[in-house]
Formats: structure tokens, sequence, C-alpha cells
């Protein structure tokens, strides 16, 4: 009983009258004919080669997660700060861009009005926000860009 890999097999125990070298590298058997199982080898090559391909994406994915969680831990660990009317209002921001604390001096509060109060705090909080938050924004882009760089992709 044959199975599907005799003729791959035929090829190798085959024992040729004359080898042409020719011949050989063309895929012809000793008549001069076109050899059918050059397309079997052929397609098992390139099965293999499809495999491979496969294996060297998917380690390139593993060093990319782990590279990509270890930047992760770094940024939580990272803290910025933006301030606002003379240092007095300070937000914290972690390096992945949320954020972690607020501030407010004293005597911050003792200068404010009593009607203009609520509106100057509101405004005061808000840049002291944008300002840590671009800061973080910023950390966040330079350890991305480095991480891009060790994994050998271009940085935009």
């Amino acid at each position: 009983m044959e199975s599907r890999i005799d003729p791959l097999w035929a090829t190798f125990r085959r024992q040729p009258t004359s080898l042409s070298v020719l011949g050989f590298f063309q895929g012809k058997d000793e008549q001069g004919k076109e050899d059918p199982t050059d397309e079997v080898v052929a397609d098992t090559l390139s099965g293999v080669s499809k495999v491979m391909d496969s294996m060297q994406r998917f380690k390139t994915s593993q060093r990319v997660s782990d590279r990509t969680n270890t930047v992760i831990q770094e940024l939580a660990s990272v803290t910025v700060e933006g301030s606002s009317a003379d240092g007095k209002v300070k937000v914290t921001y972690n390096g992945q861009q949320r954020p972690i604390g607020v501030q407010i001096d004293e005597s911050y509060f003792q200068s404010l009005g009593r009607k203009s109060g609520a509106r100057e705090l509101s405004v005061a909080l808000t840049e002291a926000m944008k300002q840590a938050h671009e800061k973080s924004a910023g950390k966040m882009e330079d350890k991305l860009k480095g991480l891009y760089s060790d994994l050998g992709f271009p940085a935009t």
C-alpha cells in the first residue's frame, strides 16, 4: 500500500543511469521530463518557511510584550508635577498620565476673595493639571521612543 510520502521518497531512492547537473537543478528526471515530486518538495519547503516566519513573529511579539510591560511598570513609578498660582497650587501625575495628588497652599485660600475664589481656584487647578499632564505625556513618549528604538522600529 502506497502512502502520500512515497512520491517524495521515490525521488531520493531513485538511481539515475546518468546524472545531468543541469537537469538536476532544473527539476528534470533522467529522461529530461519534469519531475512531479519537485512540486511536493517545493510545497514542503514553502510550508517550513512559513512556519519559521510565524515562529519568528511570535518571538518578536513576546519580546515586544515583555518590554512594553516593563515600560508600563516604570511609568507607574514616575511622578511629575504641574503648578500654578506661583507654586501654591500643585497637581501630581504619574508617568501613565493619571492624576495622583493635588496640593493647595493654605495661604492661597486666604488670598482668594469670597466671590471670585471658586473661579480662581478652578482656573489654577486646571492650569496645574494641564502642565502635569503635558509633562507626564512627555515622559511616556520618551519611554516609548526608547522601547521602539530597542526593538529596532523607526522612531517617528
